[in-house]
Formats: structure tokens, C-alpha cells, sequence
């Protein structure tokens, strides 16, 4: 049950994709100061008019938009400076050559081609393998857009090594009264498992996706997380055998993405 505060307002995460953007939403999402938008409808790219967007935006809670594209497109993030010019910004950032493969993996799971593909065919096909993990590109361009003192980035690690921290951070942020619900802080979200029928996959995805689109859905998918029926459906659709990543696609990974892979060692997370 959300608990309303003093808090109003809209924060956006702005990306990015394949770097932990799904278990931030869901820390984001049982937060009860704040109220969680609907996630990756990327108004800031698909609307001219954002009416509709303002009128969804709550009262007494402080509003969030995910959108794991976002830093991806310059004109996106200028329409939210200028329509927002108050709100908070951030972003999850990962290591270029971890999302790329990450983001392959994706690809397969969902069925947009077969797990023998290798990396370097899978670029033919979706040329945003690469071109989301182009990190010195995209932070850049978010630091001269957006306001830099409204503005945060989180490091993908830090999930993995000290999530507690990572949350602590953002609450501090965001200006949240109440931490981060650490009970769920744990959680394996929308891990890197090859579904054995990917037709099934999109089915349950669709499914999913739907009922969190009301409010009587989400209080429904709430209560199938709960009794863990998505969780096991999940498991009986998974495929034994992983995809087995090249030598070789490491390397021309490693070429392509080298001047990125550089900047994300680099990269200071305290702006």
C-alpha cells in the first residue's frame, strides 16, 4: 500500500538498456513514496504531445519514468529539459562490452535470431548491439543536456556489490524520507535465461506486460509474484543448454567498443 508524502514532482531514468534498468524499476516500483510510470513507453521518443503524459503524473508522490532508451536520443532528452526543467535525471551504466553481449543474449531469448548466430552476425541484424554501447557518446551528450546538479549516474557493479549503497544513493537523490525496500533488494530480475519455447516466452511477456497496465492488474500481478506462479512457469520454459560466446566475438567486441570499454574504467560516478 503506497503511503503518500510531501514529495511531488518527476524523476526519469533515462537508461540505460541491458544494465540493470528492470531490478531498478522493480526497487523504484515498491518504494512508497513513489509512483512508478509505465515502464519503457518512451513518451519522450514516440510523443509530440505530452498531454497526456502530464495529466498521468500523480500527485503528493514523487512521479518516475523509465525509459532505457533515453539516453540513446539527444532530441529525447532535450524535450524533457524543456518540458521539465525541474525534474531529476539518472542512469544506470554498465561495462560496454558486458551490455553488448548482454544485449545479444536478449536477442536470442526473444526470438529475433537463433543462439548459433555469433556476435559478429548479430550486428548485421541489429546494429544497436553495438551503438547502445556506445557509453562516451551517450553519457556526453546527457551531461550538455541536461542540468548536471539534476542529473545522477549509478554503476551497474554496484548491484552486484553493494546494492544497498547503490539504493542509498539514489534515495539521497531523489530526496526520499524513506530508504529502499531491502527485502527484495536480493532479487534475480529478468535474468539472462534461454527460454526452451520462445513463442511461450512472448506469451507470458504479453501477459505480464498487460497486467501492469490498471490498477486492478497490478494488484493481480502483485499477488502472482507473490505466490511465485510466473517465477515457476519461467523455470519449466528454460533451455539446459546456454550459448556458448567466441573468443573471437569477445575480441571484435573489444575492437569496436575499445575508446567506450576505456571511458566506463575511467568514468568518476559522482556527478
Amino acid at each position: 500500500m503506497k503511503n503518500p508524502e510531501i514529495h511531488t514532482g518527476l524523476a526519469i531514468c533515462i537508461g540505460l538498456h541491458k544494465s540493470g534498468t528492470s531490478w531498478l524499476f522493480e526497487q523504484c516500483y515498491n518504494h512508497s513514496q513513489l509512483h512508478t510510470l509505465h515502464r519503457d513507453s518512451h513518451v519522450f521518443i514516440k510523443e509530440k504531445d505530452l498531454t497526456a503524459f502530464k495529466s498521468s503524473l500523480v500527485n503528493n508522490f514523487l512521479n518516475i519514468e523509465f525509459g532505457n532508451h533515453y539516453i540513446t536520443k539527444n532530441s529525447a532528452m532535450e524535450k524533457m529539459a524543456q518540458s521539465f526543467p525541474t525534474a531529476k535525471f539518472f542512469a544506470i551504466i554498465r561495462n560496454p562490452l558486458d551490455r553488448a553481449i548482454s544485449h545479444h543474449l536478449q536477442n536470442i531469448k526473444i526470438g529475433s535470431y537463433p543462439k548459433s548466430t555469433t556476435i559478429v552476425e548479430a550486428v548485421k541484424i541489429d546494429e544497436n548491439i553495438l551503438t547502445f554501447s556506445m557509453l562516451e557518446t551517450h553519457v556526453s551528450m546527457a551531461l550538455s543536456i541536461l542540468p548536471k546538479d539534476q542529473l545522477l549516474f549509478l554503476d551497474f557493479n554496484s548491484i552486484l556489490e553493494n546494492p544497498v549503497k547503490l539504493l542509498t544513493k539514489l534515495q539521497v537523490f531523489l530526496q526520499l524520507e524513506l530508504p529502499f525496500d531491502q527485502s527484495i533488494i536480493d532479487q534475480k530480475i529478468n535474468s539472462q535465461r534461454l527460454p526452451r519455447s520462445v513463442r511461450f516466452e512472448q506469451f507470458q511477456n504479453t501477459i505480464f506486460y498487460r497486467l501492469q497496465q490498471n490498477q486492478l492488474g497490478k494488484i493481480l500481478w502483485n499477488l502472482l509474484k507473490k505466490s511465485g506462479v510466473g517465477k515457476f512457469s519461467k523455470k519449466l520454459n528454460t533451455a539446459q543448454n546456454e550459448v556458448n560466446i567466441q573468443p573471437s566475438d569477445i575480441e571484435y567486441l573489444e575492437q569496436r567498443l575499445s575508446n567506450h570499454i576505456e571511458f566506463y574504467r575511467r568514468f568518476k560516478f559522482d556527478h
